[in-house]
């Protein structure tokens, strides 16, 4: 999926986690026995949030970001059974989270020394072109040029 479609559902996520439920924000453990929507969709707000600064951090969010899709999905359908579901979903999602971000830093980490691996490998290139592209050059040119006869007229 590209970022596009990610950020999409990540703001459609908000603006159905904030449109049902207008309540505090609290990140604190949840406990996945709380089966009423309002306390499920102020889960899923407050996972939102988490997973909106894990990505700030680096990580790669989409499929954490479409799983609380698909809780608050079942939260919309309100059934008993689907209230559960969507319980064990929003734990599940926060629960990665810091695996998520521990995957992010690591990739921004290899990211930068790969980038920097491949300025200091263009850089040694640059010098080694500059010292030894004259005299090769010079060599090819007069190798190309050994059969001829100078004659001053």
């Amino acid at each position: 999926m590209n970022p596009d479609k990610a950020n999409l559902a990540l703001a459609v996520i908000a603006l159905l986690a904030i449109a049902g439920c207008m309540q505090h924000v609290d990140s604190r453990p949840m406990a996945p026995s709380a089966a009423s929507p309002e306390s499920l969709r102020a889960q899923i707000n407050s996972v939102f949030l988490l997973l909106e600064a894990a990505e700030a951090k680096g990580a790669n969010v989409t499929g954490a970001a479409l799983s609380l899709n698909h809780a608050l999905e079942l939260v919309s359908a309100g059934g008993p059974g689907e209230l559960e579901q969507a319980a064990s979903v929003i734990q599940q999602v926060n629960s990665s989270i810091p695996g998520l971000v521990a995957e992010g830093e690591s990739a921004r980490y290899w990211g930068t020394a790969g980038l920097a691996a491949t300025l200091a490998a263009l850089g040694i290139a640059g010098v080694l072109v500059f010292l030894f592209m004259p005299k090769l050059v010079w060599r090819l040119w007069a190798r190309s040029k050994r059969g001829w006869r100078v004659s001053a007229q």
